[in-house]
């Protein structure tokens, strides 16, 4: 199943432009993102809304997730674990999910790079999900008009499955 096809009257698709962008926006108005969000629902999108305001901790921010994702018992509540469980959320075939953070822009944990972290786990769930058709948006609301986050989920090129060993490259 791919998550969208190559017919044109698709390309206006709200999620389609999104995800065109990478699956990770940025909104500043609230009434813009409850159109967005309206418009998700409507399509079967599965919404889970965070106020990032309430992460004074990172465990503030483990609690919600581990919550609303219903992450396992055994979740290790660091972002290594985070991304790993990132990775077993079911996301829905009908429709899709949105992981919803409003406030995104009041995060100041670990020096102001936890967000960019958080984001870019979220930017490279969205990937391995589009490679088995399933719709995965993060849409960050920021009440600072100017925001700006590094680029997310570089890929680093990498050698092929056959030679990734070392030793399969005489080394």
């Amino acid at each position: 199943m791919t998550s969208f096809s190559f017919d044109e009257s698709g390309w206006s698709r709200l999620d389609f432009r999104l995800l065109r962008d990478g699956g990770v926006i940025l909104y500043h108005s609230g009434v813009v993102l409850g159109d967005d969000l309206a418009w998700l629902r409507g399509e079967k999108y599965e919404v889970h809304d965070f106020d990032a305001r309430r992460w004074k901790t990172e465990d503030d921010f483990h609690d919600d997730m581990s919550k609303a994702l219903k992450f396992p018992e055994y979740y290790g509540r660091n972002l290594d674990a985070f991304n790993d469980c990132m990775t077993d959320v079911e996301v829905p075939i009908e429709g899709g999910m949105a992981i919803v953070i409003r406030n995104v822009d009041a995060v100041g944990l670990r020096d102001g790079q936890f967000m960019s972290i958080i984001l870019d786990i979220l930017a490279g769930t969205t990937r391995k999900n589009l490679l088995f058709g399933r719709r995965m948006l993060s849409l960050l609301q920021s009440g600072t008009p100017r925001i700006a986050f590094p680029v997310l989920a570089a890929v680093p090129i990498t050698w092929n499955p056959k030679e990734w060993l070392n030793s399969e490259r005489e080394l």
